[in-house]
């Protein structure tokens, strides 16, 4: 039996990953920003009954990575998600678990800085898995931000 060397085994599984469309890397300069204080399903009624309207629904299964498009925002309907980043040493650090009526927000570089009580951080940085079952909407950026009765 012959073995692929390394190199030679990566250089395939890129080539695999380039055939199949999918993108590895977030877009460079790609932002993430969140806010621990949304209660989007108890303080903004009429903000959700617009974005079920606007919404995608994407259900998750306990620890599924969520892969967001960029320029998008995202409510958790559902569940929870970990939000959690890479250091450069290569741990990975927990900065917070996101619950049902929380939002994110993804901007392409060059897009809008994160707003007062958000977090601003480097997309290709940060991963997002669901801790259980959980379902998240995604919608067009900006809607969280269109609420006329704010």
């Amino acid at each position: 039996m012959v073995s692929e060397s390394s190199s030679d085994a990566v250089t395939s599984a890129e080539r695999q990953i380039e055939a199949s469309g999918w993108e590895v890397d977030a877009p460079t300069g790609a932002t993430f920003t969140f806010s621990r204080h949304d209660r989007l399903f108890a303080t903004r009624r009429s903000l959700v009954r617009r974005l079920e309207e606007l919404r995608r629904a994407v259900p998750m299964i306990s620890d599924e990575l969520f892969h967001p498009e960029v320029a998008s925002d995202v409510v958790v309907r559902r569940g929870n998600l970990r939000v959690s980043r890479f250091l450069p040493d290569g741990r990975e650090v927990t900065l917070a678990v996101l619950q049902a009526g929380n939002s994110f927000r993804i901007r392409a570089a060059g897009g809008r800085s994160a707003s007062a009580g958000s977090d601003l951080y480097n997309l290709a940085d940060i991963v997002l898995m669901a801790l259980g079952e959980a379902e998240l909407w995604v919608v067009p950026a900006g809607a969280l931000d269109q609420d006329p009765t704010r």
